[in-house]
This record gives C-alpha cells, sequence and structure tokens, in this order.
C-alpha cells in the first residue's frame, strides 16, 4: 500500500497501512490487534485527504511499472 497519499500529519504509519492492505477481507481491529493501530488505520481511511481511488493507486501504478519493465525485456 502506498503510503505517501499526500497525507501528511495523518498518524497511520506505513507499518500499519501494510497490515490493513494485507489482510484482504478481515476487519481492522482484527488485523490492527491493538487499540492504537486501529484508530490510525480508521483516522487514515477517513481523512478526507485520501479517496477512495487512492488507496489502490500505488498498487495500480507499481502493477503498470512491472507490466512495462517486462514488455522492454521482451522487446
Amino acid at each position: 500500500m502506498d503510503a505517501s497519499l499526500g497525507t501528511r500529519g495523518l498518524a497511520a504509519d506505513s507499518a500499519t497501512l501494510t497490515q490493513i492492505g494485507s489482510a484482504n477481507g478481515q476487519s481492522i481491529p482484527l488485523v490492527c490487534q491493538d487499540w492504537a493501530n486501529t484508530k490510525a488505520g480508521y483516522r487514515f481511511c477517513s481523512a478526507e485527504r485520501v479517496s477512495e481511488a487512492d488507496i489502490p493507486a500505488g498498487h495500480f501504478r507499481s502493477t503498470r511499472d512491472r507490466a512495462a519493465a517486462a514488455e522492454r525485456r521482451h522487446s
């Protein structure tokens, strides 16, 4: 998960975001395992500066970059 979403000042750190992002289908409280990380995860998701499209944007960008690199190797 891309933690550089222009969200400087939000309390959610990249480890918490990675943890949440790697647990598809699990609830945030279950994944975060403690109250502080749970609050950070919810605070990140509810931030006005974070849109629904921003959250998977890093994944999509990485996938595009890998596909382009593979295409260049095979051309």
